[in-house]
Order: C-alpha cells, then sequence, then structure tokens
C-alpha cells in the first residue's frame, strides 16, 4: 500500500491505493517458483527411452505428504506458491522407474512409518535437508545420503590422475559453455559483454586443442573466464 489521504475537502476518507510494483512482484515470484519447480519435477521414463540411471525425486514446500496406499507409495508434493496445482505420484513396488532416492528439500509435511518400510524394502533412501544444503537426516537401509555408485566412481577418481583431470575438464568446459549460454540471452549488449564472449571462445577452445595437463592450469583458465563473466554483469541493474 503505497499511501492513504486524510481526506478531500469534504472530509471523506479515500480510499487507498495498491502498490501496483507489489502486486507485479507477487505475480513474478510466482512465475519464477513455478519455473524453477519444474525443473526439478521427477518424470517418470518415456515408452522408448532407455534409462540406466533412475532419477532422484525432489519434494519441498509446506504440507508434503508420504503415505501407503494399497501397496503403492502415494506422494503429495508440497506448495511453494500461489497458485498452484499440488503434484502428485504413485510408484509400487519393484518398478524400474522408482526414484534412486527420495529428497526432501527445506519442506514441512508428514509421513508414516509404513513409508519407511516401503521404502527400506524398495532401498530407496529419504533424505532431509536444511535451506543451508545440509543434510540433516537420512532413512533408509543403507543410512546413507550419497549416490554409492557416485561415491564409488569419486573415490575411483582419486588414485587416478588421468581419469581425475578427465572429470575436471568435462566440468569446466561444461561450465564455462553454460556461462557463454547466459551471458548470451540475459546480460544486454555492452563492450564488457562482448570481451566476455571472446575470452570464453577462446578459453574453449584452449581447453579443447591445448588441454591442460594439471589442475591447477585447468583452474588458471576457470578463473580468466570468471573474471570476465562477472565483469560483464557490473552493467546490469538490479530489477526487483
Amino acid at each position: 500500500m503505497d499511501k492513504i489521504a486524510e481526506g478531500d475537502l469534504d472530509g471523506t476518507p479515500e480510499q487507498p491505493i495498491l502498490n501496483k510494483n507489489a502486486d507485479q512482484d507477487d505475480t513474478e515470484w510466482a512465475d519464477r517458483s513455478a519455473y524453477w519447480h519444474q525443473q526439478a519435477t521427477w518424470k517418470p521414463r518415456g515408452p522408448k527411452q532407455k534409462r540406466k540411471v533412475r532419477s532422484p525425486l525432489i519434494l519441498g514446500g509446506h504440507s508434503v505428504r508420504l503415505r501407503i496406499d494399497g501397496g503403492s507409495l502415494f506422494v503429495q508434493n508440497g506448495f511453494t506458491h500461489y497458485p498452484q496445482k499440488r503434484e502428485e505420484w504413485r510408484f509400487f513396488p519393484g518398478h524400474p522407474d522408482l526414484p534412486s532416492r527420495i529428497v526432501v528439500v527445506d519442506a514441512d509435511g508428514a509421513l508414516t512409518f509404513d513409508v519407511l518400510e516401503w521404502l527400506a524394502t524398495q532401498q530407496i533412501p529419504l533424505v532431509q535437508i536444511n535451506w543451508r544444503g545440509e543434510a540433516i537426516s537420512v532413512a533408509g537401509r543403507t543410512g546413507y545420503a550419497a549416490d554409492p555408485e557416485i561415491a564409488r566412481a569419486q573415490r575411483e577418481a582419486q588414485t587416478d590422475d588421468a581419469r581425475r583431470l578427465a572429470i575436471c575438464r568435462w566440468l569446466v568446459t561444461d561450465k564455462i559453455g553454460a556461462s557463454s549460454d547466459t551471458l548470451a540471452q540475459v546480460v544486454e549488449v555492452s563492450p564488457a559483454r562482448e570481451r566476455a564472449l571472446q575470452e570464453i571462445a577462446a578459453s574453449l577452445r584452449e581447453i579443447t586443442t591445448r588441454p591442460p595437463h594439471t589442475v591447477d592450469a585447468l583452474r588458471g583458465i576457470e578463473g580468466r573466464v570468471a573474471l570476465a563473466y562477472f565483469t560483464a554483469w557490473r552493467s546490469m541493474p538490479l530489477r526487483w
């Protein structure tokens, strides 16, 4: 509410004027929440799609619910914005598209002891994460929050220098490519943006044609890109 006038000349109070910017900000907040919510939504495998790795189910918001219904796991996601249609999933025992784990991120709600038994039987960990990104509880047969296969690959990479460097190159290359896409799509045209795009293109060519042989050299390339990338953002005003 911007302001309530004291009254006009005849002493009749004026009606309050609603803040249109606040209404617009509420709408944009809902749109942003809906976008990120959709990115994290679990989707079943298509009829012609082969999946080697099962995807996790990410839950969040207010009033998350998990319960057993007729031998199946019935999941209701929480509410993060308004208006929002509640998402629901039903998982049957032994189905190949069961989630690899269920992660509850900074949410409130309820589940039953039957759910914990069902998840343990299907070997699906239930991980609760707070708003800081810390795992505060893990339920399941293993009691282990991380994906065992990923953890095993990380341990093996620690003793294999060539493999570790290859993974680092892949991560940094993918990160630099995503930075280029973000600058081109979001940041307004400016000399700083063009210099950043040129630096990114040159760095990608360097990694491809002259791959660095040490992690420190790779970090040097990543640092140059980061400096150019964040410099390009300086001319962008804050948008509320």
